[in-house]
């Protein structure tokens, strides 16, 4: 038995015609060989792994972003397990928040999408998804490697970035 999860990255926002990211987590009990292939419109990235006994086998995508994003797992010699994951993609522009409260307030026609720091993408192409981007400095010091090279990518390419302080002014 496998086990399979597919997630992607903004809590499943973008906007129609971006790119988003998703990760495909597998685990087996067993060692074997799995081929992959992750469906996203009419793109199909297709990969090979080798399982062992209670590893997870993580992978990290970009996609576009579609209504539905969907994986096949095929173990060699078992049937193949599927996932599908919807997509919520705005009209309005997105304004990603990690930061420790959202705003209570209007933003200006965005819509707000707040969550974690390490849920933020590890690639690059995954923000153009979003419009524009609020983070609190202390949060940046949390996030892997990978998830601050794609963020400073993002912010070299003139990336709307709001980073904020969450220490009330004395």
């Amino acid at each position: 038995p496998l086990q399979v999860e597919l997630a992607s990255a903004w809590d499943g926002w973008s906007r129609p015609g971006r790119v988003t990211e998703v990760e495909l987590r597998v685990q087996s009990q067993d060692h074997v060989s799995a081929g992959l292939a992750i469906t996203a419109g009419g793109q199909v990235v297709h990969s090979t792994v080798q399982l062992a006994p209670g590893e997870q086998v993580r992978l990290v995508v970009p996609v576009p972003a579609t209504e539905r994003i969907t994986a096949a797992v095929a173990p060699a010699g078992t049937n193949q397990q599927q996932r599908e994951i919807a997509l919520s993609l705005a009209e309005a522009p997105l304004l990603a928040w990690v930061a420790p409260a959202a705003p209570a307030q209007s933003t200006a026609g965005f819509h707000v999408i707040a969550f974690d720091a390490s849920a933020l993408p590890e690639n690059a192409a995954a923000y153009s998804s979003i419009d524009a981007l609020v983070i609190d400095r202390a949060l940046v010091g949390t996030i892997t490697e990978r998830q601050l090279a794609a963020l400073l990518s993002f912010m070299a390419s003139c990336g709307r970035t709001v980073l904020i302080s969450g220490t009330p002014a004395a």
